[in-house]
């Protein structure tokens, strides 16, 4: 498969991508809806795109460059470069400021992050915000106002400023910032409907936010979209991003808010959305990001209160202090550690539900490495006889589908890279039922094996939560 990395030679290949893309014909970007569009299904589906495009080419010619960039992605041998070329030509062209291009950006934002390009990345969502704000995408009105009729075309409007939404909160978790920008933005976009909806042309009214917050008090079933849920997700992290910058009383609400909303996000959850897997044995690849989403929340939320690798989080946040109080420390360090561990476990029994990782969005990457090292760290301090073994499993599970993506990711490769030295560094120096066998005194951090154990998972956490 190719990569961003493999450029050489591209721009020569007799078979290297037309300026361009003709959507009636082009494998990249039946490898887009094929690999990509399902776990982030924002952009036009394939037909309403073709009808676009053959009413008006200009208009959609950018975002084609950016999905046919990602479909080449996945498929060996392709002309991908090429198609990125074309997208920094027009970049340096001035884009059209409209949705189409917002779509753009934000494709390429994603490609470039899953890349290894981190501050690239998060200047081309900058642009892609700073576009959605100014054109008003955050509006209910843009929708009507700009789908000519097409009700298709205002759903893509809808889900494009939710996407918009949902990537800046993740891009902030990613690098430990306390807040996101469009947190703050005041925004009355609706509620996008069911994918199947969505791809078949079948657009039901649209529902609020507000009718979503208000469905405990409503009868009836409540159910919502799992785009509804993904995005209620990802207000889930705006609520645990700042409790993990700051400490002390003050934060102790905050926790517990947040606690409580993750918590009703269960309750409420309506049992055919309770596992991401369909009637037809398929995976809602929206819900499974909505679940792996909620459950990254809720191990950022616990792990730095939880007595996993304390002394890594105090050395990467220096925020961090044990309570004076021991008691108060154990009681403190329990609830958390196995809020922190269960939900580790519950992201990575998700990659269980389907054998082809790339299906999923490239976001379990960092999500999934997260898990893993929570996971490691369980083993080190925590986990004996079964559970151990179990965990360990888990791990492999995780390194197993981080391989899959390698050809397609470089992050891939190195997120790779340091769970296996983590995993090496505990499993190693461990016994089948996860019994300590070799006992290594440094000095520094922690002690014996956790303080170079503590080394590796800070590297990991930084390559995560720093830009």
């Amino acid at each position: 498969m190719c990569s961003l990395e493999d450029s050489a030679g591209l721009f020569g290949d007799p078979f290297a991508a037309p300026q361009d893309e003709n959507p009636h014909q082009s494998k990249a970007l039946d490898s887009f809806y094929a690999s990509f569009f399902k776990g982030h299904p924002f952009v036009l589906p394939k037909d309403r795109l073709v009808s676009q495009f053959d009413k008006d080419p200009s208009s959609v010619a950018h975002v084609i460059k950016a999905m046919a960039f990602i479909g080449a992605l996945y498929i060996p041998n392709s002309a991908s470069q090429a198609y990125r070329a074309a997208i920094e030509t027009a970049i340096a062209n001035h884009l059209p400021r409209n949705g189409f291009t917002v779509q753009c950006l934000l494709l390429y934002a994603g490609a470039l992050e899953w890349s290894g390009e981190q501050e690239y990345a998060r200047s081309i969502l900058d642009k892609a915000k700073s576009m959605a704000l100014d054109i008003g995408l955050q509006s209910r009105r843009f929708a009507r106002a700009h789908s000519d009729g097409c009700l298709v075309l205002a759903e893509s409007w809808r889900r494009t400023w939710w996407e918009l939404y949902i990537i800046d909160a993740i891009f902030a978790g990613i690098r430990h910032l306390p807040t996101f920008a469009l947190w703050h933005a005041e925004f009355d976009a609706d509620l996008p409907c069911e994918e199947m909806d969505y791809i078949q042309g079948n657009i039901p009214p649209p529902r609020t936010l507000a009718e979503y917050d208000d469905r405990a008090f409503e009868d009836g079933d409540g159910l919502f979209s799992s785009f509804a849920y993904l995005i209620d997700a990802s207000r889930m992290l705006g609520t645990a991003l700042p409790t993990v910058d700051e400490q002390g009383d003050d934060m102790t609400s905050q926790v517990k808010n947040a606690e409580a909303n993750i918590t009703s996000w269960h309750l409420y959850l309506p049992e055919s959305k309770k596992e991401p897997v369909q009637p037809d044995g398929t995976v809602d690849e929206v819900m499974f990001r909505a679940h792996m989403l909620l459950n990254t929340v809720t191990t950022h939320l616990h792990r730095p209160r939880s007595r996993l690798h304390y002394s890594t989080m105090e050395i990467l946040c220096s925020r961090y202090a044990p309570p004076q109080n021991a008691s108060v420390l154990e009681v403190f360090n329990e609830r958390h550690t196995m809020q922190a561990v269960n939900a580790a476990k519950a992201l990575v029994q998700l990659f269980t539900l389907s054998a082809s990782p790339t299906t999923h969005s490239p976001f379990i990457m960092c999500m999934g490495s997260m898990a893993a090292a929570t996971h490691i760290s369980a083993c080190e301090y925590y986990l004996k006889g079964s559970e151990y073994a179990h965990a360990k499993d888990r791990v492999r599970v995780f390194l197993g589908a981080l391989r899959a993506f390698e050809d397609i990711w470089p992050q891939a490769r190195k997120w790779s890279g340091e769970v296996k030295l983590m995993a090496k560094a505990v499993f190693d120096s461990r016994g089948k039922n996860g019994e300590l066998i070799v006992q290594n005194q440094q000095d520094g951090v922690g002690s014996g094996l956790g303080a170079g154990v503590a080394g590796l998972d800070l590297a990991l956490l930084r390559s995560c939560f720093e830009s």
